[in-house]
């Protein structure tokens, strides 16, 4: 039996030893991400978003679609248009309805759907910061707009008060519970 121990660095062992051998990449190549990366394939690395995809396309031998990894525009889209269905349904219960409270849970909807749709549309085109910060963006336009169109058909019934005022003396302080609420859910909704 031999005892001889073997270098476990290849740059030790004798010249010429069959045994000795490089690896083809670093073992941590495969953890890095971005497109164009070695070991990544344009995925985002085992267990990231966009890996499923990766190797589910990689089953067949193809790359994974444009489609299946979504993209900016696809998240902006979807974004927006969950954002004018948040819209309409805060008009339909803030005006003829007269709600206050309940625009708080139409709120937390608002951020949800536009959370949900940021998120389908962009998948793994976007990190998870920037998903949530297009999303947080978007629920902010979506409630300064929602509050706007209120005080605009306000002020076309003969309302007199500047938005601010009209805010205040109206809603209070549950517009700064609106703000808190749709932008926590979306940017919960979006990671």
């Amino acid at each position: 039996m031999n005892a001889e121990v073997w270098p476990v660095n290849a740059d030790l062992a004798p010249a010429g030893d069959p045994v000795a051998r490089r690896l083809d990449r670093a073992p941590g190549e495969r953890y890095v991400r971005g497109p164009g990366r070695p070991g990544t394939s344009g995925a985002s690395g085992p267990g990231g978003p966009g890996f499923a995809a990766s190797v589910a396309a990689a089953g067949n031998g193809t790359a994974a679609s444009p489609t299946a990894r979504g993209s900016l525009a696809r998240g902006i889209a979807l974004g927006l248009a969950a954002a004018a269905l948040g819209l309409v349904v805060f008009e339909v219960l803030a005006v003829p309805l007269a709600f206050d409270t309940g625009l708080i849970v139409v709120a937390i909807f608002a951020g949800r759907i536009i959370g949900l749709g940021v998120r389908s549309g962009t998948r793994a085109s976007l990190t998870r910061s920037r998903r949530v910060g297009l999303a947080l963006v978007i629920a902010a336009l979506w409630l300064v707009a929602a509050e706007v169109v209120n005080w605009l058909f306000a002020q076309a019934q003969g309302g007199v008060l500047p938005l601010g005022e009209y805010l205040i003396q109206v809603y209070g302080f549950q517009v700064v519970v609106q703000v808190i609420a749709a932008l926590a859910v979306a940017g919960i909704s979006a990671r």
